[in-house]
């Protein structure tokens, strides 16, 4: 997701209630926002927004892509700044693994397993800053694959952008900002530097000001979206959150029954997702009653890197076209998603909107 997300993006967390609350809809069949009451939950109360800063490397050895993040609120990161970019300096792989000098006064950590969202993440070492805060240097590797190249810089930008800093997706043309080309001993890396907030809800924390998303595409069909969705314009349908934790993917199949195997797999290879196996997908299938319609859909878990994500996916008969929907987010934001793609899903009609 805030991968692309991603997505996003990816992508992206909050309680079960039984109570109900007033939601914004747009209709995009007709410009205009309405009233919807349907069920929704309680959003916890907030925390006051802090200047944060995301400082990290991406170095690229063999089949492999290194990653090292140090990221806080700026006071506790920003005092430590050349530090950081005098261990990157340092970074050697004699034998395939990395090491570093540690900077003076700082502490290195084994690595860890880190459970989020119940899926358990590696780490290869921490290494613990001298700040109040314990601020800590995080290292893990990746496949090379999908993690290289343009695409994959701008990918892992906007994650980290959306979950740590409350930012929108970068713009191409202003990725030379935030990210540079640098050389660690002789390996051709990437230095990131990026500024945004930290605190309130969510991983990232909370509802900050970001910049603005690319003006919203029309749909083929016609659909009731919340007010905080959005559809993107550009190569295939995507509908993302504004709070930048999850996208809906969604696209024409010609197959009447959904194949979802062969539909993850051909969404994973386009957004560069990392494998799911056939199991796990199988294992996730089940036909639902969406809109009086009995609907095949999948729901599961899955590990993208470093990133716990959740998906549910549902195929829709629209007269002679059959719509699949996909949509992934972090696990934490998941219940309320799910709500809301269901009822998406149950307004979607074959209508073409006017434009």
């Amino acid at each position: 997701m805030q991968r692309e997300y991603l997505l996003l993006s990816a992508a992206m967390l909050v309680g079960l209630s039984g109570c109900r609350k007033n939601t914004e809809i747009t209709k995009y069949h007709a410009p205009r926002i309405a009233e919807m009451r349907r069920p929704g939950k309680i959003d916890a109360a907030p925390v006051k927004s802090v200047p944060a800063r995301f400082l990290g490397a991406m170095i690229p050895v063999g089949d492999k892509m290194w990653f090292f993040r140090f990221n806080g609120p700026t006071d506790l990161i920003s005092p430590w700044a050349k530090d950081f970019e005098q261990l990157i300096g340092s970074v050697r792989f004699p034998g395939g693994d990395p090491i570093w000098k540690v900077p003076e006064g700082w502490e290195q950590l084994p690595g860890k397993e880190i459970s989020r969202g119940g899926i358990t993440v590696k780490t290869f070492a921490s290494i613990r800053s001298p700040a109040p805060g314990a601020q800590q240097i995080e290292v893990s590797s990746l496949g090379r694959a999908g993690n290289d190249g343009p695409e994959g810089l701008s990918m892992n930008l906007n994650r980290w952008r959306g979950v740590y800093l409350n930012l929108g997706p970068v713009m191409p043309e202003e990725i030379a900002k935030v990210a540079r080309e640098i050389d660690v001993n002789g390996v051709k890396a990437t230095y990131i530097d990026m500024e945004g907030t930290t605190g309130g809800m969510g991983m990232g924390g909370g509802k900050a000001p970001h910049p603005p998303i690319p003006k919203m595409a029309k749909l083929p069909f016609q659909a009731v979206l919340p007010a905080d969705w959005l559809a993107l314009p550009g190569e295939g349908g995507t509908i993302a959150f504004k709070d930048l934790r999850g996208l809906v993917f969604f696209y024409k199949q010609d197959r009447a029954e959904a194949n979802w195997p062969a539909v993850l797999d051909q969404l994973r290879r386009k957004r560069k997702f990392e494998p799911i196996p056939e199991g796990k997908i199988l294992a996730g299938v089940k036909t639902l009653d969406i809109g009086g319609k009995k609907v095949s859909t999948v729901e599961l878990k899955f590990q993208d890197g470093e990133d716990p994500l959740q998906l549910f996916g549902a195929q829709i008969s629209l007269e002679k076209e059959n719509w699949v929907f996909v949509m992934v987010c972090d696990p934490e934001t998941f219940p309320r998603r799910r709500e809301q793609i269901e009822g998406f899903l149950a307004s979607v009609r074959p209508e073409v909107p006017k434009s």
